[in-house]
């Protein structure tokens, strides 16, 4: 029950990873959408400003890929905790199904052999009636 927690936990922090790498990459999409309109529009009046302009373009632009590739590495991080988690919960769930099969075999054996002391002890009443 704790693994399956561990890995609920573990899905739902990917899953808020995910959503914030989302919210960072769509807002420097927005933010790199404006500063290319601002650029295109100086761009035709020319001098300083249009460059000024395209540099940040290009500084939200390289910023552009670094959220994203932060968002893909986290995402690839994500994938392999749930990954490993779903492991460890598929173990034990095989541990506990091997436990409740060696339990079955275990009470199987001991009614058995409870069986067999019944038996013996029904033997040894007739032996110790006979004796009588």
């Amino acid at each position: 029950a704790q693994a399956v927690m561990k890995l609920r936990d573990v899905e739902n922090d990917a899953r808020i990873a995910a959503e914030e790498g989302g919210a960072r990459i769509r807002a420097h999409e927005t933010e790199l959408e404006s500063l290319r309109r601002e650029a295109a529009a100086l761009r035709e009046d020319g001098g300083e400003r249009a460059r000024e302009a395209q540099d940040r373009a290009d500084r939200a632009e390289a910023e552009l890929a670094e959220a994203t590739r932060q968002a893909a590495d986290a995402a690839f991080h994500g994938r392999a905790k749930i990954d490993e988690q779903a492991l460890e919960v598929e173990r034990l769930n095989k541990e506990i199904s091997g436990a409740s099969e060696a339990v079955r075999d275990a009470r199987s054996e001991a009614d058995r052999l409870r069986a067999k002391l019944d038996e013996m002890h029904g033997e040894w009443q007739g032996a110790m009636s006979e004796t009588s």
